[in-house]
């Protein structure tokens, strides 16, 4: 599955995904208002368990890298976990480079992910 707007394109995350993943994750700039920093084992376990085969009933993240359509950079990621199934909860996080920040990606992005959830997770529980 691929979400795509005229700027970005959201992947389920891959192995592309994951030197950004890290990098962010270990950044504590990044990370300030996140969760504490990483360790690199850590960063790595995350992405592993963020790459899973995700379903409706999963209770991990559903995780998508940020790609720039023009140029296929990698841009960052963002997820979507479902929190309350019953009363169709959900929260949304994403990271962005900081190279890429303040341009809008992240509410592109979120837009998408917003769609998505609304089209086809809404309908679907």
């Amino acid at each position: 599955m691929h979400l795509t707007s005229q700027r970005i394109e959201l992947s389920p995350f891959d192995h592309s995904d994951l030197d950004l993943f890290v990098e962010t994750s270990m950044s504590p700039v990044m990370m300030e208002h996140v969760h504490d920093t990483c360790s690199f084992e850590e960063a790595n376990e995350i992405f592993v368990s963020k790459s899973q085969p995700w379903s409706m009933e999963s209770d991990g993240w559903l995780s998508f890298g940020i790609s720039e359509v023009s140029t296929g950079e990698k841009l960052g990621s963002i997820g979507i976990k479902i929190i309350n199934h019953e009363a169709k909860i959900a929260e949304v996080g994403f990271m962005i480079k900081p190279s890429a920040q303040g341009k809008g990606f992240a509410g592109d992005a979120l837009n998408l992910v917003k769609g998505y959830a609304l089209s086809e997770l809404g309908s679907s529980t």
